[in-house]
């Protein structure tokens, strides 16, 4: 669907090449950012405000067919994701409320909200009840924008990587030892895969396609640590650490199924981290 109005509400890292491929698709597309910004395309325009500070929020345009809501915490602290979450989200829901025609929402969320940590497998229809500040103010959030417009839609991202980053896999590496038995397990999602889901849902979204209005956007593989730690050892000339057994501290041991948002008819660029990683290094080596 194009020619569109589409308001991304920040225009970072997943934000930016989103808010290009849909310029290029011919869609109008307005992105608030905290700093100011220009683009040539003349499709493509920004706004500069603070989600934080509602006053800031009279320059959202008054004709909006769609809002994408990209909202990390200027600082991950308890402070910050109640700055983000709470405040700045409710703003940005009370600006759009007030717009002659609301839009319809697609908010970015993360597999932070779930609490399970013992290796289960966790879907859309999974309970959440976290006991970290972050875990919990996504969950609030989540609910603000449901109770909104029921057919706003959540994308719940896991771990995010791409880019020209090494350090997940530095920080692994660098370990003294790794938990090999039990598995602590791991979930991700490459930066192109972000932006290439957000597209997709919310073209399916204005298309009024979507059967849901919560999808997981996570890879097909959610490895163990150990798995990982054995495949960069091999492909990036790494130490293997030494294995570890015997009772896991981590909070964020679960297994995250993607089959809801698969069955949607989305594919993965980057299926498992191993051809994220390829792909990596790869760029690095040019």
């Amino acid at each position: 669907m194009e020619n569109r109005h589409v308001l991304i509400v920040g225009c970072g890292k997943i934000g930016m090449p989103l808010a290009r491929q849909l310029s290029s698709e011919g869609n109008r597309v307005t992105g608030l950012r905290r700093s100011q910004q220009n683009d040539e395309n003349e499709l493509l325009g920004f706004i500069s405000a603070d989600v934080t500070e509602i006053d800031s929020l009279g320059v959202i345009p008054k004709s909006v067919d769609q809002a994408i809501i990209i909202l990390p915490p200027a600082e991950r602290t308890e402070e910050g994701y109640q700055l983000q979450y709470d405040v700045g989200l409710n703003n940005i829901l009370s600006i759009l409320a007030d717009l002659k025609k609301p839009p319809e929402c697609v908010f970015v969320s993360s597999t932070s909200v779930y609490h399970q940590r013992h290796g289960e497998w966790v879907d859309e229809s999974s309970d959440t009840d976290p006991d970290r500040y972050n875990g919990r103010y996504l969950v609030s959030a989540e609910w603000a924008v449901l109770q909104q417009n029921s057919d706003n839609i959540i994308v719940r991202f896991s771990g995010i990587y791409g880019g020209t980053q090494t350090q997940m896999v530095e920080r692994l590496m660098q370990s003294a030892s790794i938990q090999q038995s039990p598995p602590v397990y791991t979930n991700r999602i490459h930066r192109t895969d972000c932006m290439r889901a957000l597209h997709h849902l919310s073209r399916l979204q204005q298309e009024g396609m979507l059967d849901h209005n919560l999808y997981l956007a996570t890879d097909h593989d959610p490895a163990s640590k150990w798995q990982m730690a054995e495949w960069f050892s091999q492909h990036f000339s790494y130490e293997l650490p030494a294995a570890r057994s015997g009772a896991t501290d981590s909070d964020q041991n679960k297994r995250c199924r993607n089959t809801r948002i698969l069955k949607t008819g989305f594919e993965f660029t980057f299926p498992t981290f191993r051809e994220g990683y390829t792909d990596l290094r790869s760029k690095l080596n040019s």
